[in-house]
């Protein structure tokens, strides 16, 4: 080989790793600008509050219901000891809840929370992302409990805060489901976070986690046929909502930031439009009434990975076993919007401790409230605009 031909080679092997160079370097650069003590915190907040601290733990996804003023909280203190995600398994005993709040109408004994009871469903609860198809009340949510992940299907009764069972779903495609989106009370796209689980393997899943390796997926299901089809591949897929009726948003936690992808209606094929950069490492997604993509997440992972190994330590249940709860290690969050420009520049809401491992935010722009949960939190903070 000549030494053109080798500098040719040379050179279109740099380029079909330049992405991936650029995104690696950019991935470092938001962690060492969030280093903690480094971190230059934002708050664009008016007014914002803890609520629910000495009752809600560990609150992983919420859903807003503005059209009745209510919103659905998936909680697990469990968590601390059970987060297949994270590769802790420690036990998995001990079960979360689903919660009904009635944010508007906070008067009273329980302050407008409520636990949901699952009625025909005696498993274990480690609800990951959770979903609501408004139209037809249809609860879905994501359990990963020791005998395996699966979709739970309900039919969610919300004056009576009850949701009935009506299915039960698992399939090979669903090998690691994180979040999801209904299309209708049959149709969904859900996402799967690794291709490498950690309990199958814990080093490829670490490489696969830091290299940004594309084993995350998206599963279009469809229930009324029995149809699961893999339409996209991401790394780290996991909060996932519908920006537009033709587009679906996809947060990607290690590129990081969210996957736009336009959806084919016909044969729900999805083809990837852009990508946006974001400045923390993206969770879940939801949309506003106005039309903005809310994203949550968090900008040193390291800190989150130190809580999710060391919170099972700490004596959150009063017990008098275990270390000071005041002692226990900590993580920021991090909270953005996107209202649609094709730079894709995000605004920064909230970049702090005060509130932390943040994995969700939702807004109510009628009611100009907000609600964020926290991963390894307690309580939910509720903002006001």
């Amino acid at each position: 080989m000549s030494w053109y031909q080798t500098v040719a080679a040379l050179l279109a092997i740099a380029a079909a790793f330049y992405p991936s160079i650029v995104g690696r370097y950019q991935t470092v650069r938001i962690i060492l600008d969030n280093v903690p003590g480094k971190m230059i915190e934002v708050d664009q907040f008016a007014a914002k509050t803890i609520e629910f601290e000495n009752v809600l733990r560990n609150c992983e996804d919420v859903i807003m219901v503005p059209e009745h003023k209510y919103a659905i909280l998936s909680c697990d203190p469990g968590r601390d000891r059970w987060n297949t995600v994270l590769g802790i398994f420690i036990t998995p005993n001990i079960s979360g809840r689903l919660y009904h709040y009635d944010y508007t109408d906070t008067a009273g004994e329980s302050n407008g929370l409520y636990p949901i009871e699952l009625h025909q469903y005696d498993k274990v609860i480690h609800a990951l992302g959770v979903e609501l198809h408004k139209p037809t009340n249809t609860l879905f949510f994501v359990n990963h409990d020791a005998d395996g992940p699966t979709i739970e299907v309900f039919q969610y009764q919300p004056q009576q805060h009850r949701a009935v069972l009506k299915r039960s779903i698992s399939h090979p495609l669903l090998n690691a489901p994180n979040n999801l989106v209904a299309l209708n009370e049959n149709e969904l796209y859900i996402t799967n976070d690794h291709y490498f689980k950690p309990e199958y393997s814990r080093p490829l899943n670490l490489l696969e986690t830091y290299l940004a390796l594309p084993g995350g997926t998206v599963t279009y299901v469809n229930l009324a046929t029995n149809a699961f089809r893999t339409v996209a591949r991401a790394p780290f897929a996991n909060g996932i909502v519908m920006f537009n009726a033709t587009t679906l948003a996809v947060a990607s936690t290690t590129f990081p930031g969210v996957y736009l992808y336009s959806v084919d209606a016909a044969t729900h094929a999805l083809t990837l439009q852009q990508t946006i950069r974001a400045g923390f490492f993206t969770d879940n997604l939801s949309m506003d009434g106005d039309g903005k993509l809310l994203i949550a997440g968090h900008p040193f992972p390291m800190a989150l990975g130190t809580v999710a190994r060391e919170n099972h330590r700490y004596d959150f249940e009063g017990t008098g076993e275990g270390l000071d709860v005041k002692e226990r290690p900590r993580a920021a969050s991090g909270v953005a919007e996107w209202d649609g420009n094709a730079e894709g520049v995000l605004r920064l809401l909230y970049l702090g401790n005060e509130y932390g491992t943040s994995t969700t935010a939702v807004r109510d722009v009628r009611e100009k409230i907000g609600i964020v949960a926290g991963l390894y939190e307690k309580g939910i903070l509720v903002w006001r605009e």
